[in-house]
């Protein structure tokens, strides 16, 4: 017997036949009349059961009996898939105040009409449109940072992949509305459509952004500010950096800002890869540095960072250090792949003292220390 949407609870009642028949009181004895009674009439256990219904009245059911019953959960029903009423949504979190004279007297809600703004944070994007994310992600190869897998996907202010990528998403634009003029298509249609009013969206941005961050690049001497490390610091860049006072080539991962505290002035954090060997490895491989960029006032050069994008210094040298970098690197190839090689070297040692050597070496890969 299965019950559903009920709750139950088990009253077992014994009935004792010495209780109710005692000598003298008039009550039958054994091997009268309640012996013979027939066995549908009398039974030594019942069970009762005292049931609350979700859905109507309570009741009682009593059993001669147990019943086998087994709780029945309803399945969830999945929640109705919603349309999106919009290609991407803005959300914007401010702190707000009851106004200094407080609540209208015919306001039956907070409003924005009339609260005290105390603190806007920066907006997020949440994009609905899969033929938009499907563009998008057509033209992101490279941004770790930023997660584009799902049916949804948020885009912090100040929409930096978008931003990094804004002449492709252009590119894609133009592509797609020559290419639906020529052979008219509904999905590519709606992929232009989806694309161009999120470029108009960004139109503003690129304004008050990226205009005034490429006029200084384009300097003869490039230039930057501290609020556009980011802009210029793209991820997937080939860049110099410098590691204990050398510069080495790399690859631009990612770029987080660091918020001042107590013990740390802002910073700008950007992890870069690049190709290395540690002396007690067997492979030479990929391995990460973390590069901090401090807080500066007004405008640097960009040659001065720490870290920054190939091309400007390729410019200054007409790409002499990126050479050497390509030779030096096809050596490293070779060595690995040759094995040990006798060789002559004039330079600095790589311990702490760094003191200068000239004369033969053997390099090749070292045996792991036992």
């Amino acid at each position: 017997m299965t019950l559903t949407g009920v709750e139950t609870s088990h009253v077992v009642e014994v009935v004792d036949d010495a209780k109710h028949s005692t000598p003298g009181d008039g009550a039958t004895l054994p091997g009268s009349e309640q012996d013979e009674r027939p066995e549908d009439l009398f039974k030594p256990i019942k069970y009762t059961y005292d049931c609350f219904n979700y859905d109507g009245a309570d009741f009682k059911e009593t059993h001669d009996t147990p019943v086998q019953l087994k709780v029945v959960k309803e399945p969830k029903q999945p929640s109705p898939t919603e349309e999106p009423s919009c290609l991407f949504e803005i959300v914007t979190k401010i702190m707000v105040r009851r106004p200094p004279g407080g609540m209208p007297e015919d306001a039956e809600r907070p409003s924005l009409e009339f609260m005290k703004v105390e603190n806007v944070n920066k907006a997020r994007m949440i994009i609905y449109s899969l033929s938009l994310l499907d563009a998008i992600r057509e033209v992101v190869k490279y941004y770790p940072s930023q997660n584009l897998i799902g049916d949804e996907v948020t885009v912090h202010e100040p929409y930096r992949v978008l931003i990094h990528h804004i002449r492709e998403l252009r590119e894609l634009r133009d592509r797609l509305d020559t290419n639906t003029a020529a052979k008219p298509d509904a999905h590519l249609l709606e992929k232009c459509r989806h694309l161009e009013v999120l470029l108009q969206f960004l139109d503003p941005v690129v304004q008050r952004m990226v205009l005034p961050a490429d006029k200084r690049l384009l300097k003869e001497t490039p230039t930057v500010i501290f609020e556009d490390i980011w802009y210029l610091l793209k991820p997937g860049s080939l860049c110099y950096f410098l590691n204990d006072n050398i510069w080495l080539g790399g690859i631009i991962e990612n770029v987080q800002y660091s918020e001042k505290s107590d013990d740390e002035e802002e910073a700008w954090m950007v992890s870069v890869m690049f190709q290395d060997s540690d002396f007690h490895q067997h492979v030479f491989g990929p391995a990460p540095r973390l590069i901090s960029i401090e807080a500066f006032d007004g405008e640097k050069v960009v040659t001065t960072l720490p870290v920054f994008p190939c091309q400007f210094h390729d410019r200054q040298d007409n790409g002499s250090r990126r050479a050497a970098f390509q030779r030096r690197g096809a050596l490293v190839r070779d060595i690995v792949w040759g094995g040990y090689k006798y060789m002559r070297y004039s330079g600095r040692l790589m311990d702490n003292k760094k003191r200068k050597y000239d004369g033969p070496v053997i390099i090749g890969p070292c045996d792991s220390p036992s």
